[in-house]
């Protein structure tokens, strides 16, 4: 008879484990990185992965042969998270202002505590807790002390949320960028294609206002082939708003001195330069403290005078000539 009884019980243990996976008594088993565990007050456990958490209401498991089981949490005594689960659900299952935090005290000889903070007096002295223990800091012995949640996981959580970009462009000091231009126009039956280079520094007083100098390398094209003109010139520039993307403008003015210039079946007897005048309009993408990026259209004027003399006829032909070029740029400014 007791054999039958024993029989039975096993019988109905395993009709009650073929409902969901789970052991019959309320061992705790440590947490698994991906599995969960539902320790049901019936003294049952299950395991599996959670698919859907309501805090509060219910939780919906799903079992290692695909089953998904609804437990409502009234009868649910606790609940085993998985790093994965865990890190999913972390919004819902904790409120930031009831997260378990720990204090870390970096000092200036290296050493780094964790701990609580018992008392700051600041300017004097920490009383600073480490497990049973309590130690005394001076505050001159104080690198800076920060607080993190206890557990990793939600410090990866909150690492791994986007945190919103801050306003930290840099509206006073020393500023410098790099340039490169597209100069189009210029050619006798099709438009030709000239280049440019630029690099300038200067100062910004604020955000509306900077000075600065530089140095461009600029190639034009026209009918006789082409010149190129190295400027040194004196720039300003300013922001119009305090946003990550704002417009600004930029004026550049200064000399273009002869660098090279390009002729077919004509000798250069003279190549001079000029004055050079480029006001241009843009917008800054980024507010960064570093690197941002900038584009501006503007207008660009170079003087020149040439005289050169044919091979063949021995005519002679001086050209007074203001190169005006629309300048279509890409900034790094630093």
């Amino acid at each position: 008879m007791n054999k039958e009884v024993y029989i039975a019980k096993f019988l109905v243990f395993f009709f009650l484990l073929s409902l969901g996976p789970g052991l019959s008594a309320q061992k705790r088993i440590p947490p698994h990185l991906l599995r969960d565990t539902v320790y049901h007050k019936s003294e049952l456990i299950y395991y599996g992965i959670v698919i859907r958490y309501k805090r509060n209401e219910n939780v919906v498991l799903k079992g290692p042969r695909g089953q998904a089981v609804r437990f409502e949490l009234n009868h649910v005594d606790s609940i085993g998270w998985s790093e994965k689960s865990k890190s999913k659900f972390i919004d819902e299952l904790v409120k930031l202002d009831s997260i378990e935090t720990v204090d870390i005290v970096y000092l200036k000889d290296g050493s780094i505590l964790r701990g609580q903070m018992q008392e700051y007096q600041r300017g004097n002295f920490l009383r600073f807790q480490i497990g049973s223990s309590e130690i005394r800091i001076d505050d001159s012995d104080i690198l800076r002390i920060v607080q993190e949640p206890k557990d990793p996981v939600v410090t990866l959580v909150m690492k791994r949320e986007r945190k919103p970009k801050v306003y930290a462009f840099r509206e006073k000091g020393f500023y410098s960028a790099v340039v490169f231009a597209l100069l189009p126009g210029g050619g006798e039956y099709r438009s030709e294609m000239g280049l440019s280079l630029q690099a300038a520094v200067g100062h910004q007083f604020n955000r509306h206002i900077g000075l600065g100098v530089g140095v461009s390398l600029d190639g034009y094209a026209n009918t006789d082939g082409g010149d190129t003109f190295v400027p040194l010139f004196v720039e300003g520039r300013g922001y119009l708003f305090k946003k990550k993307n704002t417009p600004y403008w930029n004026v550049g003015l200064g000399y273009g001195f002869p660098f090279r210039t390009e002729s077919a079946n004509q000798d250069v007897r003279r190549f001079e330069g000029g004055y050079m005048f480029h006001p241009a309009i843009g917008y800054r993408l980024g507010a960064d403290k570093t690197i941002n990026l900038a584009f501006d259209l503007g207008y660009k004027f170079q003087k020149a005078i040439t005289e050169r003399e044919f091979f063949f006829s021995g005519e002679i032909i001086t050209r007074d000539v203001l190169y005006r070029r629309l300048c279509i740029r890409a900034s790094v400014i630093f």
